[in-house]
């Protein structure tokens, strides 16, 4: 009967909305897991060029000391350079990486969000038709 086709289907519909929001609390909980990364990394990213500046530091004094008579402390110091601005390159591609990450899971989770409300819309206009129907079919069967 057509009553219970549409109770399959309001039941089929629920089903997916359910479905719909555990994948969003998964989503969310994804999000802020990407979210924790990406902090433990900043803190990493930050952690590591205070100890490289520090170190960096360190070794520049020893070296200016003998610069002029040691060509070797020279190429060093060119070296430490060359691996801070290669570790910083290499931070800041972690960094867009997991920002571009996070984005492409901001616009799941929006995704997700606009089809549950599209879902809890037509729910709604399901419901009127429905009720409407009732009230109509009742509303013929009293006039007999």
């Amino acid at each position: 009967s057509r009553n219970n086709q549409q109770s399959i289907a309001y039941r089929e519909l629920q089903q997916k909305l359910n479905f719909q929001s555990v994948e969003i609390e998964s989503l969310k909980r994804q999000l802020a897991s990407v979210e924790l990364t990406i902090h433990a990394k900043d803190s990493e990213i930050i952690e590591t060029r205070e100890k490289i500046k520090t170190d960096y530091e360190k070794k520049f004094r020893s070296i200016q000391q003998d610069i002029d008579l040691n060509g070797e402390l020279k190429q060093r110091v060119k070296q430490l350079e060359n691996e801070l601005k290669d570790q910083h390159f290499t931070d800041q591609n972690t960094i867009r990486e997991l920002q571009s990450r996070l984005a492409e899971l901001q616009t799941t989770l929006t995704h997700r969000d606009q089809e549950i409300s599209r879902l809890k819309l037509e729910e709604e206009h399901r419901l009127q038709f429905l009720r409407s129907a009732i009230v109509d079919y009742i509303g013929t069967g009293t006039d007999h």
